[in-house]
């Protein structure tokens, strides 16, 4: 599976509009505290995130049987094609030709479709994991008021975060939600 930080830009692009907004109302106060967290390790750490992952990773098995199929089934195409290439007329030959580059052709749009950025095996995955990512966002929402922080980073969104001027909310965050499941 890959991994959530990608998945994850867009939480952290909310969180930092959050930070925004909240470092403008901060300078108004006497201390201004900042946490930050790390999204992946509290994704990747909740218990609903194993079942995302197992029912991505079941997809994703099948749909490579599909396409180690598709490859062996062309392979031997090309290896009946260069057999019998010799005994062929230049028509026959042409058309085998264009079957073998369809072969090709629809293989790579399978790549594409199933593995692709866009395709389906992403788009399960970002469905299954909105709610997950929402329900982190609301538990750093719930701890950063708690531990009375101006904003919240998440490290996988900035270069550099000054660890020691700042406040790791990541383990409360957890802590929380797992209170949250009981």
């Amino acid at each position: 599976m890959r991994t959530v930080g990608s998945s994850v830009k867009m939480w952290a692009m909310l969180l930092v509009a959050g930070a925004m907004i909240a470092v403008g109302s901060a300078r108004a106060e006497a201390q201004f505290r900042l946490g930050y967290v790390d999204a992946n390790v509290i994704v990747q750490n909740m218990p609903e995130f194993k079942q995302v992952e197992a029912r991505v990773e079941a997809l994703r098995g099948a749909y490579e049987d599909t396409l180690r199929d598709m490859q062996i089934t062309l392979q031997t195409e090309i290896e009946r094609y260069k057999r019998d290439v010799g005994s062929m007329t230049a028509e026959v030959r042409d058309v085998e030709q264009g079957k073998l580059n369809a072969m090709q052709t629809d293989i790579a749009r399978y790549q594409n479709e199933r593995f692709g950025p866009a395709g389906s095996l992403a788009a399960l995955q970002e469905e299954l994991l909105a709610p997950i990512r929402a329900r982190a966002l609301e538990a750093t929402e719930k701890v950063a008021r708690q531990e009375k922080l101006a904003a919240v980073l998440d490290l996988s969104s900035f270069i550099y975060v000054d660890k020691k001027m700042n406040v790791n909310v990541t383990y409360k965050v957890l802590e929380y939600l797992s209170t949250q499941e009981r």
